[in-house]
């Protein structure tokens, strides 16, 4: 919010922003050289400011309802992680200059987010007493705290329980994920991160300017590549559209190729050649 929001609308009522004015905003973000992810992320921010005002009764009606449309985003920019990288990426978090503590709490972040989904604020967040109910095998996510407003009840699977088993329960910490101190890992995790991206960026196997949101991609990839159907895929990331569903939903190549060939199968032995050249060899 501080980035953008506030330095534009901090001194305004909300009563008194109109929709032509969220229009403005947005053609002069475009202007600045903002991707439309990157505005589309700041709309739906702003809308949230705007649905929570409403909410509590702050203001009778949400400006940007129905008013402001998305800009067309360019989903050209396809990043996963195959099931050999992940290995791959284990192993490079061994191997790199840290902690013990951040190690084991690398991995585990990295392999939760593949297993579940979840946006990182949300499985940085995780807490004991609050988000996991390890007797009920449940992960649970308030609405509050998520992108689209609606709670996330997941079944903790068995991989899922290990992992959060594998984690350090710090002593007088609630958090998940720790520091060495037992303070929340979000933001010392941030450091670490970087200087793993370089080293995936310096890797020829795996693949460069990987984010950590692709961990996401590759949930839905893998639950894709499962034959996992697509309103489960839906439940799983928390998603209310299938047309936000095919951003996440990256086939492997190999799958494609395959498939190709079992349509070129029922081809036969029909060739190609036209008779007259046939009739010449």
């Amino acid at each position: 919010l501080s980035g953008r929001i506030l330095p534009e609308w901090g001194n305004k009522p909300l009563s008194k922003i109109l929709a032509m004015d969220i229009e403005g905003w947005r053609a002069r973000l475009r202007d600045e050289g903002l991707k439309p992810s990157s505005v589309n992320r700041l709309m739906s921010r702003m809308s949230s400011v705007f649905t929570t005002a409403v909410r509590y009764k702050e203001l009778k009606y949400h400006p940007m309802k129905g008013q402001v449309d998305q800009l067309q985003e360019s989903n050209e920019r396809v990043s996963y992680l195959t099931s050999e990288q992940y290995r791959q990426l284990m192993t490079m978090i061994d191997g790199m200059d840290w902690l013990e503590p951040v190690k084991v709490n690398m991995k585990a972040a990295v392999t939760l987010a593949i297993q579940t989904g979840l946006r990182k604020s949300n499985l940085f967040e995780l807490r004991w007493d609050v988000h996991v109910d390890m007797d009920r095998r449940l992960v649970t996510i308030p609405g509050t705290q998520t992108k689209n407003q609606d709670a996330v009840r997941q079944p903790m699977f068995d991989v899922t329980r290990r992992t959060l088993e594998s984690l350090p329960r710090e002593l007088h910490s609630k958090h998940v994920f720790t520091s060495v101190r037992g303070r929340g890992f979000a933001k010392y995790m941030q450091n670490h991160w970087r200087q793993l991206q370089k080293k995936m960026d310096d890797h020829p196997e795996m693949p460069t300017g990987f984010h950590w949101h692709d961990l996401r991609h590759t949930c839905a990839t893998w639950l894709k590549m499962a034959d996992v159907d697509d309103s489960t895929i839906m439940r799983i990331l928390n998603l209310k559209s299938t047309r936000v569903l095919e951003r996440y939903r990256h086939h492997d190549q190999k799958q494609v190729f395959e498939a190709g060939n079992k349509i070129a199968n029922l081809f036969g032995d029909v060739t190609m050649e036209s008779p007259e050249k046939v009739a010449d060899l």
